[in-house]
């Protein structure tokens, strides 16, 4: 399941990617920047891109182009006069310019270019002081280290730029990296579905109390107000409502469509919807077990469940056998495979009914003995079955506990 959510994430990232003409005219934009600055190259500045575009984090829906332009430490001048100088270069060379807080921004064809302009502290040009042109004193910062963080998780970082836009949360986008970075440091981030899971209930736990502060200088504080915080942990509840369901669509936006209307619902209501409006319901009736079953090579045993369910003609359902130990402790997965999102054991497989109401004398779940991962020996185990609609995180029917024994040779 977890396999089928970074799939979906691949495609996501797949359909956001800038395209090849945005990433010419951003270069053609930079080369007409650097242009502009000739006037200062015979001070040395070290001129290179930043932002998003340094960072490998663009998406095609939003993006801009940040130009760093760090003079040596040997400069005499100071950060302001070097933040004033800029101002008049790009000016001269007939741009509208507006200044920000630490950059000068210029509209251009379709985004903006956001030049930041410091004075490097040594020779590595690695920390610089910029002029902060609302309180009128110099700031300390590293933009290098902020592109050195965020390139080291950036698929993560775009996805949750998409999943910003979408939801349209005006969040400082440096606090935004500042969090999935510190969720992520130590794990692995070959799976993009995990690496989701992680970043957004660790936004959940933390959004609310979290200081931000640029990573790069705890004493630059990151402003997010109590309104923000209380929307994006909001729409974090929303989309990890949606991990049950193994909807990718559904974590990104919080909504999902529903399958006999086709209305989209926010995910939190859908089983309401579903129950209430469409009137979904079903019960099983038996489960019976069938063991010493070979299936394409692989031993194990077929679990039968007789159901009916009302409601529900042309929907994508599927059942499902959750595996625990007799004292209740759910059996863990080993390899990814019979398993659900957070590591459970279980076997499944997927029905439609063809009419509004249907019985189901046998559907059929295998299970392969192997894949219980038990050691050796005698284990007292039990399993339930549940139906569910696919895609959503609505159950309409549940099983008693059915007890079995496994040999394991």
């Amino acid at each position: 399941m977890a396999k089928t959510l970074h799939a979906y994430f691949v495609n996501l990232l797949e359909e956001h990617k800038i395209s090849d003409e945005d990433a010419k005219k951003l270069q053609d934009a930079r080369d007409e920047i650097k242009k502009a600055l000739q006037p200062i190259h015979q001070y040395n500045p070290h001129i290179y891109y930043g932002g998003s575009y340094a960072k490998k984090t663009m998406i095609k829906d939003s993006f801009d182009l940040d130009i760093v332009v760090y003079f040596p430490h040997t400069d005499p001048d100071t950060p302001k006069t070097c933040y004033g100088y800029i101002y008049r270069v790009l000016t001269k060379a007939k741009y509208k310019v507006k200044k920000l807080v630490v950059s000068l921004r210029i509209d251009y064809d379709g985004f903006h270019i956001d030049v930041v302009v410091g004075k490097a502290e040594d020779d590595t040009f690695y920390y610089a002081n910029l002029y902060d042109n609302i309180k009128k004193r110099k700031r300390r910062s590293s933009l290098k280290l902020h592109i050195d963080h965020a390139r080291q998780y950036n698929q993560i970082i775009k996805i949750m730029k998409i999943w910003r836009l979408t939801n349209k949360l005006t969040w400082h986008k440096l606090a935004m990296e500042s969090l999935i970075v510190e969720a992520l440091k130590g794990k692995d981030t070959h799976d993009y579905g995990d690496c989701m899971q992680i970043v957004l209930s660790h936004i959940k736990s933390c959004i609310t109390s979290k200081k931000f502060v640029d990573p790069s200088n705890s004493n630059n504080p990151i402003h997010v107000s109590d309104k923000q915080r209380q929307r994006i942990k909001k729409i974090a509840n929303r989309s990890c409502s949606a991990w049950s369901a193994v909807n990718g669509e559904g974590i990104i936006t919080g909504m999902v469509k529903c399958p006999i209307c086709n209305v989209k619902v926010g995910f939190e209501n859908i089983k309401r919807h579903l129950t209430q409006v469409h009137e979904i319901k079903g019960e099983i009736k038996e489960v019976w077990q069938e063991h010493k079953v070979t299936d394409n090579d692989r031993k194990g045993f077929n679990i039968h469940v007789k159901f009916e369910n009302e409601n529900l003609k042309g929907v994508a359902c599927r059942a499902v056998a959750y595996f625990s130990r007799a004292n209740g402790k759910r059996l863990e997965d080993e390899n990814d495979k019979f398993c659900t999102l957070n590591g459970q054991v279980c076997a499944s497989t997927s029905f439609t009914p063809g009419y509004e109401n249907s019985v189901y004398k046998d559907l059929s779940i295998f299970m392969p003995i192997s894949e219980l991962h038990l050691a050796k020996g005698e284990h007292d185990c039990k399993f339930d079955v549940q139906l569910y609609v696919k895609n959503t995180s609505v159950t309409f029917a549940y099983s008693d506990d059915d007890s079995f024994t496994c040999t394991m040779g």
